[in-house]
């Protein structure tokens, strides 16, 4: 294997070598029936595309449409501190 013959420093960081052929194999469709996009795209990137990429043969899966979840955090920071304040107060500090 190529991997082997990388310096330990490289092996220990965990980098792995992979051949790959950037041909079009195969096209798999889902219907998304009831869900949105969104939902299949989410569904097949958390429960289908490890299991695919483990059948030997199989160099990537890329999945298109949909879009991927996100979550957007943000905070006020008078809230933050009035939280912080309360706590505070609550463990007789």
């Amino acid at each position: 294997m190529v991997e082997s013959q990388l310096p330990a420093e490289v092996q220990a960081l965990g980098v792995r070598v992979e051949k790959v052929n950037n041909n079009f194999a195969m096209a798999v469709g889902f219907d998304a029936g009831p869900y949105t996009d969104q939902f299949v795209n989410n569904y097949i990137d958390l429960y289908v595309r490890d299991r695919l990429k483990r059948v030997k043969g199989v160099s990537d899966i890329v999945i298109f449409g949909g879009g991927k979840y996100s979550m957007r955090l943000g905070s006020i920071r008078k809230s933050w501190r009035a939280a912080a304040l309360r706590r505070r107060m609550s463990s007789g500090l």
